[in-house]
């Protein structure tokens, strides 16, 4: 019993983290680079649709922040836009950062 109580416990516990985790990331913000990278390159949501075999209703609810993009997508979102995760997810390149924190030194 104790075991299965421990298990429960430590099932909680990883729920918890991931909730934390996932509050932490803004949809709308996320959903709003999406959308300035589909501007940006002159797309609408349906050619987006062709290019990526996303549903149109999907990134309308990614871009609107309803919804987060599942891994695959998000990997195809990035790889399209030629851009890393890490922009769509926190709105910043990773190697910029990167280079301002090596700049500092």
């Amino acid at each position: 019993m104790f075991t299965i109580l421990r298990f429960v416990w430590c099932i909680f516990g990883m729920y918890r983290v991931i909730c934390k985790w996932v509050r932490c990331m803004n949809q709308e913000k996320i959903g709003k680079f999406i959308a300035l990278l589909r501007k940006e390159k002159g797309l609408t949501q349906e050619k987006l649709e062709e290019a990526l075999y996303i549903n149109k209703q999907t990134i309308s609810r990614y871009e609107r922040g309803e919804d987060l993009p599942r891994i695959e997508n998000l990997v195809a979102l990035a790889d399209f836009f030629e851009v890393t995760t890490d922009y769509i997810l926190f709105g910043r390149h990773r190697e910029k950062e990167e280079k301002k924190s090596q700049d500092k030194q």
